[in-house]
């Protein structure tokens, strides 16, 4: 009896840690924004591409999105741990953001090396489906990989980094 106990217990730590890096790749905001790469080729093509190429769009987008969330608060990690010193993350209620947990890295719910790791391999699979779909994707999303790292580093130089956002 005892093994299963311990079987149920590890079950739920995991789940408990999986949900930490769901929160540093901001899973429900993305799961909303894979819409959008959806829709674009959907309005380029005018019809519906094969399954396989819907298939290969949902794992390249899941991925990239998700890594790119999560390049987010490894860039940011050292301001969001100041953030948080200094005031906490103060109106977290109605934040898509922060619907798992905000910022799990700087709140100390996994490690910088965890974050990186979730990153890179979610950045490997985002390469690779862009790849396969067309290698001008690989452009793109490193593009937007780029912006991103701009977009943060810019937090305490100026209010125009929504410029870069939109971009």
């Amino acid at each position: 009896m005892p093994l299963n106990g311990a079987v149920s217990d590890n079950r739920r730590r995991g789940l408990a840690r999986l949900k930490f890096f769901l929160a540093l790749s901001r899973t429900p905001h993305g799961l909303l924004d894979m819409a959008t790469p959806g829709l674009a080729a959907l309005l380029w093509l005018g019809a519906f591409p094969s399954a396989w190429t819907i298939a290969l769009g949902l794992v390249t987008a899941f991925a990239g999105y998700t890594s790119v969330y999560a390049l987010n608060d490894v860039v940011d990690y050292r301001n969001d741990r100041k953030k948080l010193q200094m005031t906490g993350f103060q109106d977290c209620a109605n934040y898509l953001d922060a619907t798992i947990l905000r910022h799990p890295m700087a709140q100390g719910c996994l490690s910088l090396k965890e974050g990186l790791i979730w990153l890179v391999a979610w950045a490997f699979i985002a390469l690779l489906g862009a790849f396969l779909l067309n290698p001008v994707c690989v452009l793109i999303f490193l593009g937007g990989f780029a912006f991103e790292i701009v977009y943060c580093l810019m937090w305490k130089i100026s209010p125009f980094r929504r410029f870069v956002s939109g971009a």
